[in-house]
């Protein structure tokens, strides 16, 4: 849902005249905007012979494969929620797609000269922009903007290339970087980053797109599951046997405005 701003100065009247009678206001329901659901799975065969033979480091059994395909079903749940995709409604030869995280932040960007925010009531994808620098006063500007929106940012995404960018930024001249110098290490990386709205988690991501830069409230987003992670045997065939696992989820945004995006950043 999208809540509208009330006027501030309806906001922040706290006064009131003693007798008068307490006036009400209808309260805005807010906007519903819908996201499909999307089915990923994995499967695997593996054949009799391959289960009982002792392959280096018992790869082919099928306990290792399903641990394996578990990994690349999250790998591939991650790269669907974080990524500029609109939401795609299923047919009969066309797999249904959920809008990922860089197609909902409508409201707090910061974009490259030429670049054009998403809009998921119109279901239409952000557009890219002339690149520049990831500096902190991009940062600093975009968690100020949702907190004038009423948001409390807490988690920072970011690809490898951006998340080292942290290690350079001004805030760190007064820090040093040796900080275990007696158990010979040296540390030179930025985890947590105080703003002057709070606290945020400086987290890596592998598969978001390298040009974006995410600022999130985490109450306001969450992963829902239609069909939670679900493994079933398939038909044996040949001397094999073959599992799949499965799961069908979507991205929840509770309220877009709590977000905030760094776009078209240099790579």
């Amino acid at each position: 849902t999208r809540k509208e701003s009330s006027a501030a100065s309806d906001v922040y009247k706290r006064q009131v005249v003693e007798g008068d009678v307490t006036s009400t206001q209808l309260v805005n329901p807010g906007e519903r905007i819908n996201n499909r659901v999307q089915e990923s799975r994995k499967a695997v065969r593996i054949s009799n012979v391959q289960e009982k033979t002792n392959s280096a480091g018992k790869l082919y059994t099928m306990a290792s494969q399903m641990a394996k395909k578990s990994a690349e079903l999250k790998l591939d749940m991650e790269y669907a929620l974080l990524n500029n995709k609109t939401a795609v409604v299923g047919s009969d030869s066309i797999a249904p797609e959920l809008r990922g995280l860089e197609g909902w932040v409508a409201t707090n960007n910061s974009l490259g000269d030429g670049g054009v925010a998403p809009d998921p009531i119109n279901n239409t994808a952000a557009t890219d922009g002339t690149e520049r620098p990831f500096t902190e006063d991009l940062l600093k500007d975009v968690i100020q903007k949702i907190w004038v929106q009423g948001g409390k940012p807490n988690l920072i995404l970011a690809g490898p290339s951006q998340k080292q960018k942290f290690g350079t930024f001004a805030g760190r001249a007064g820090t040093s970087i040796n900080d275990a110098a007696s158990a010979k290490t040296l540390v030179n990386a930025v985890d947590i980053y105080v703003s002057d709205f709070g606290r945020l988690k400086v987290v890596p991501s592998r598969v978001q797109r390298a040009r974006t830069v995410f600022i999130v409230e985490t109450e306001k987003c969450s992963v829902d599951y239609l069909i939670p992670f679900t493994k079933k045997d398939l038909a044996y065939q040949g001397g094999s046997e073959a599992k799949e696992i499965s799961v069908a989820y979507t991205l929840k945004v509770g309220n877009e405005k709590a977000l905030g995006a760094i776009r078209d950043l240099t790579v």
